[in-house]
């Protein structure tokens, strides 16, 4: 039986979608469904986005997509905001954003680790010290990988396939916080991939 699965997110999904987009006509090993069988995916990439806007605003798209599970890929630009802490952002997902999806129908969430930014070649005009927002992404992924570990909805996920692919410092773009297409995007791909195998047959059981 398919499963339908959405992965969700900001800049880092809407940029794998056209990779895809692009790669899959010239590449038979790239495709929208990540070439697995027995699973309809659902893509929702928006720059910018926080957990506040997914609530806010995707809530509607992800309830019309009747979605098994979700793979969310967010807190980046949450943890930019020097208001936003990594544990006020946990009890945001707690107590807001995985009741949201429970209601839905959403019976398995992964969570992709947050990414730490690099010092960028370009002008990379974070509002907060670099050294600050990675501190912050380094408590964050420690606490949303307890809080996988806590609660019934919630898993986490470590992008092992793209930070240990052996070419880590030639995956970013010159502003240092995103992929770049060459050397980025493919393992993201991958490490996507395992998500999407993993959500599929947790929801196969």
């Amino acid at each position: 039986m398919f499963k339908k699965v959405g992965i969700c997110g900001d800049w880092f999904i809407a940029h794998l979608e056209a990779f895809i987009g692009v790669e899959s006509q010239r590449d038979p090993a790239i495709s929208e469904d990540l070439g697995l069988e027995n699973i309809y995916l659902s893509w929702h990439g928006v720059g910018g986005r926080t957990v506040k806007k997914i609530i806010d605003f995707d809530l509607p798209a992800l309830e019309a997509a009747n979605l098994d599970g979700i793979i969310v890929q967010i807190g980046s630009n949450d943890l930019c905001s020097p208001s936003v802490s990594p544990s006020g952002l946990i009890d945001q997902i707690q107590n807001e954003l995985l009741p949201h999806l429970h209601k839905l129908g959403i019976q398995v969430v992964y969570f992709c680790q947050v990414f730490h930014r690099r010092p960028g070649r370009t002008l990379n005009q974070l509002p907060i010290p670099l050294h600050i927002y990675n501190d912050k992404v380094t408590e964050f992924n420690h606490m949303l990988a307890s809080l996988a570990q806590d609660h019934f909805l919630a898993q986490f996920w470590e992008h092992q396939s793209l930070l240990k692919c052996g070419k880590i410092n030639r995956v970013w773009r010159a502003d240092g916080i995103h992929l770049n297409w060459h050397h980025g995007q493919k393992p993201f791909y991958r490490s996507i991939r395992g998500a999407a195998i993993q959500v599929r047959d947790l929801l196969s059981y």
